[in-house]
Order: structure tokens, then C-alpha cells, then sequence
């Protein structure tokens, strides 16, 4: 029973991460999220297996069913992890609230990732709807306030800090985006692993920087980073503060 709830799980994952990348293509282009999809190149309308995650791209080889031309890989790929994801949380934390806090901050920074690699942009929504169902969540756990102080430290914090940032660099130092993006991510993980998944997400974008260094007015799509950042964090964040401590600890 386990097997077959975790290969749906899979798959759930998968199409829900279809369907993102779907909604980061057409949200900021105006178009409906609810038509048909269609192929890029010819514009036919794809078949309802062509359009099902994983399968369709096999089915197909790679390639449209109509013009035969090439299907980035990369789509397959991400479904594949999506679908990870989806499996990860299942086997890790069962169907606790954790399991859906897990898919939930999943959701709300992929999606915001591709928003933001796409198009620069952070669409409030997602991450409010987010808030919402995590608030719901901390309620049901009658732990709401640790996480509301997660939240309200860390936005503060980052506001603080890139209104000092844009008076001394007379620009925007760090994206409003990004900062209210940090409300939702403080009723996921606590303070500490917070401030500690800001400063994973600061080295990811300090690497990716010094890569492109020779852009040096190019603006940097931030979410990604913080999305890798939170997800070391949510994961491995008490075990490396406690590590960190404990270093200090034998001096």
C-alpha cells in the first residue's frame, strides 16, 4: 500500500510542478491558465498523453507529436524532481503537517523561483496564499507564535537592512520581493535556521555573482538562491546549529 501511495505521490508531484511551470509562462503574459496547452513551435494543440507529466515526454521521444521538433529536457527533468520532492516528503514525514509545511514551501518557492528567473518578479499572491494555509497549519498546532516571531524578525530584519543598503549604494540592495517572501519562510522554519538560510542563500548569490562578473549591471534572479538556502535549512538547519554550537562549546 505504501509503494502505490508514494507512486501516486510521485506523479502528484510531477503534475503540480507541470502545472507551475505552466502558470510561470502564461500569468505574466496575461493569458489564461486555463486553456489548452500547445505546442511552441507549430501551435497545435497537445493531446491530452502529450501533456501528461514524464509519460508524455517518453511517449513522445522527446519531441512534439505534430512538428517533430525537440522538447526541452529541461521540463522533464524538473517534473522529475518535483515528483521527488512530493516522494521525499511522503517518506519522511508521512501525512503529519510537516509533510504538508514541506509541499507547501515547496510550491510557494519554485513557483517564485520561476517567476523570478523568468520575469524579475515576485507575485504577492503566492506566497500570501501560502502564509495562509502555514497560519492554518501552526493553528492546528497550537504553535503559532515561535513561528510568527520567525516571521516578523526576519521581514524586519531585511527591510532594516536593505533600507541601509539602498542609503549607502543609492540603489536597491535587496528586492521587496525577496523581503516579503521572508514573512512566508518564517512560519516555515524557525529564527535561527532562518537567519541561517539567508546567509546559505547570500553565498549561493555571492558564487553565482562572482560567475558573472563580467555583467556587472546584470540583475541577479535572488528566489532561487533563497529557495536553495531555506530548503538546507528546513532540512539540515537544527542539526548545523547544533553542530556550530557545539564547536563553540570545546573552546
Amino acid at each position: 500500500m505504501n509503494i502505490v501511495i508514494g507512486f501516486i505521490l510521485f506523479f502528484t508531484g510531477a503534475l503540480f510542478t507541470s502545472f507551475y511551470e505552466l502558470v510561470a509562462s502564461r500569468l505574466p503574459k496575461k493569458e489564461s491558465i486555463s486553456g489548452k496547452s500547445e505546442c511552441p513551435h507549430c501551435h497545435h494543440s497537445l493531446r491530452l498523453i502529450d501533456v501528461f507529466p514524464l509519460v508524455g515526454y517518453l511517449f513522445n521521444l522527446g519531441k512534439c507529436h505534430y512538428c517533430k521538433k525537440p522538447i526541452p529536457f529541461q521540463h522533464f527533468i524538473v517534473e522529475l524532481i518535483g515528483g521527488g520532492f512530493f516522494l521525499y516528503a511522503y517518506l519522511s514525514y508521512s501525512f503529519t503537517t510537516t509533510f504538508f509545511v514541506f509541499i507547501i514551501l515547496y510550491s510557494v518557492l519554485f513557483l517564485s523561483s520561476l517567476f523570478d528567473i523568468s520575469h524579475r518578479i515576485v507575485y504577492d499572491f503566492v506566497w500570501l496564499i501560502g502564509t495562509v494555509l502555514l497560519i492554518i497549519i501552526r493553528l492546528i498546532e497550537s504553535n503559532i507564535f515561535p513561528y510568527l516571531l520567525s516571521a516578523g524578525v526576519l521581514f524586519g530584519s531585511l527591510l532594516i537592512l536593505a533600507m541601509i543598503g539602498k542609503l549607502i549604494f543609492k540603489k536597491d540592495a535587496l528586492g521587496g520581493g525577496d523581503i516579503k517572501l521572508y514573512f512566508f519562510i518564517g512560519f516555515v522554519i524557525p529564527l535561527a535556521s532562518g537567519f541561517l538560510s539567508i546567509i546559505f542563500a547570500s553565498f549561493f548569490g555571492m558564487i553565482y555573482g562572482l560567475l558573472k562578473k563580467d555583467k556587472l549591471n546584470h540583475e541577479i534572479p535572488f528566489v532561487p538562491f533563497i529557495a536553495l538556502g531555506v530548503l538546507i535549512a528546513f532540512l539540515f538547519g537544527e542539526s548545523l546549529i547544533e553542530w556550530y554550537v557545539s564547536l563553540l562549546g570545546g573552546y
